[in-house]
């Protein structure tokens, strides 16, 4: 079991929601149900909700051989979620278009599982309502083959 890549972005959160998927998907748009947990597959998307409205979060993505150990940061809420990724990329995806960057998982056709943990969404809730705040939500994606 070893790390295989590590990336960082930002990704512009609108509307409390930021979700993953294929970066070739062309499916229906389903939406989670209000109140689903923080993490929600949902048809071919996998939502991460936020806890502002609108800001841009840190994203920290790790892809690795195979299940990694639990991360032992501090964090305020973990959850976790298969995906199908034909493309063998992911994009993060806001109300406002998917962000620049494309996580890339180097195996096309495969499904992936996606470990997610989150810190600062009730400094981000806070902050939001009266700013757009930059990095005040974190969030870590570990991403491992199925």
């Amino acid at each position: 079991m070893g790390l295989v890549s590590r990336q960082q972005m930002d990704a512009d959160v609108d509307f409390y929601a930021l979700w993953l998927e294929d970066a070739d998907d062309t499916s229906e748009r389903d939406e989670p149900e209000d109140g689903a947990p923080f993490v929600a597959a949902c048809g071919q998307r996998v939502y991460l909700q936020s806890g502002g409205h609108t800001h841009t979060p840190a994203v920290s993505v790790e892809v690795w051989e195979d299940q990694p150990p639990a991360d032992g940061g501090v964090w305020e809420a973990q959850g976790e979620a298969g995906m199908d990724v034909p493309s063998g990329q992911v994009r993060v995806w806001t109300y406002g278009g998917p962000c620049e960057d494309a996580i890339e998982l180097g195996e096309a056709g495969r499904r992936w599982h996606v470990r997610v943990y989150v810190s600062g969404r009730e400094q981000v809730r806070e902050l939001a309502e009266q700013e757009v705040p930059v990095h005040a939500e974190r969030y870590l994606l570990q991403f491992w083959p199925v």
